[in-house]
């Protein structure tokens, strides 16, 4: 829920409580009772132990709401910079293996075609795979600390690419960092 459907629940809420209360003491005055004093105060009575139970379940669901509100804006969090690191990770690793998967061998230059070799014999995993994503193997970790090693895991590829690849990394220009 976005902020302002929050402030519309709690204000739903709120009147909604004003209209039971309104009904509950209101009640007694607009009904024609006898005239003794012990029926109208004993209904009155009986009102506001009704109405105390409506606050009660009232006040529950609100506490429940807004619960449900944090942990979604916990989730969308995490689930957010999750999907950040994914992209990044993914883009990074699966441009190099679709940039030498569509260079031709035999019209290609020289240059590329050896840093073609070097980058099949590095064995770079696909981008899918268990290997680079490291939100798997570390669950216990707080989300800053994992998606940081997440970070340091690409880093440390794209310079290694740079290192053994430097044609291909400066045709994909890779030296931008994808997150600016």
């Amino acid at each position: 829920m976005s902020i302002c459907s929050r402030k519309s629940h709690k204000q739903h809420h709120h009147e909604v409580e004003k209209f039971i209360f309104k009904c509950l003491f209101d009640l007694p005055k607009k009904m024609s009772l006898t005239d003794e004093k012990t029926e109208t105060s004993d209904f009155e009575k009986l009102s506001e132990n009704n109405f105390q139970r409506l606050r009660n379940k009232i006040t529950k669901v609100g506490y429940a709401d807004g619960a449900a509100d944090g942990r979604e804006g916990v989730f969308q969090d995490a689930f957010d910079q999750g999907y950040k690191d994914g992209l990044r990770t993914a883009f990074e690793i699966d441009k190099f293996k679709y940039f030498f998967n569509e260079l031709n061998d035999k019209t290609s230059p020289e240059d590329l075609i050896k840093e073609k070799e070097k980058y099949l014999s590095m064995d770079i995993k696909e981008a899918k795979d268990p290997e680079h994503f490291l939100y798997q193997n570390n669950k216990e970790e707080n989300l800053n600390e994992i998606s940081l090693k997440q970070q340091q895991h690409v880093d440390s590829l794209l310079t290694k690419f740079k290192a053994e690849l430097p044609k291909v990394v400066d045709l994909l220009n890779t030296t931008k960092s994808f997150s600016q």
